[in-house]
């Protein structure tokens, strides 16, 4: 740790960051320990409890993002914001008292901020591509409410002709049957007469 305190940063305890975060203590704990896998180092006190830093609540800020979209595993989305981020020095937080950690370089602020934002578009990229893919799903699917509406017309148009003509063939069967009937008995008769 430095001695120069004048630029000092707070400190967060991992209930603090949860909070922030909207996710439960034990979900920070699992993304610090993967952090922490990955060579990430994170601050600790004498009774081993981790003191995050601004910097650290951005990177798991960005992790829980990635590891959001469809496909990301957790682990996946620390590796890729941990890429190119230089591990910390290992350090030790006294007490309850983090008001007296020194700041990041300059450097790796403006490291973790090129990734960050570099990740950031590529998120809005995706975000976009998702939305534009939404879009032409629900259009898909009004083209397919049509058609499937157009055919559900043309067959009850198609079954109502089929019934009116076999009726009609039926009734002029009934019709040509009479009408043979009497023609036959007619013709009978007839013969008897003469």
């Amino acid at each position: 740790m430095k001695d120069d305190t004048s630029q000092a940063e707070k400190a967060y305890w991992t209930k603090d960051v949860a909070d922030d975060l909207g996710m439960a203590v034990t979900t920070v704990r699992k993304y610090a320990s993967l952090m922490e896998e990955n060579g990430y180092t994170i601050l600790r006190n004498e009774h081993n409890q981790r003191a995050f830093l601004e910097r650290d609540i951005l990177i798991m800020k960005r992790i829980k993002s990635l590891a959001k979209a469809h496909g990301v595993t957790i682990e996946d989305a620390v590796n890729s914001v941990l890429k190119g981020v230089p591990s910390n020095e290992v350090q030790t937080v006294s007490g309850s008292d983090t008001s007296t950690m020194s700041p990041p370089d300059t450097k790796e602020n403006e490291q973790l901020q090129a990734l960050i934002t570099r990740y950031d578009d590529k998120f809005n990229d995706l975000k976009n591509d998702n939305d534009e893919l939404k879009g032409m799903i629900q259009e898909l699917q009004q083209i397919v409410k049509g058609q499937q509406s157009y055919i559900d017309d043309s067959i009850k148009k198609r079954d109502e002709q089929l019934l009116q003509s076999i009726r009609e063939l039926h009734q002029a069967r009934i019709e040509a049957a009479s009408t043979e009937k009497k023609g036959f008995f007619s013709r009978l008769f007839k013969k008897e007469s003469l």
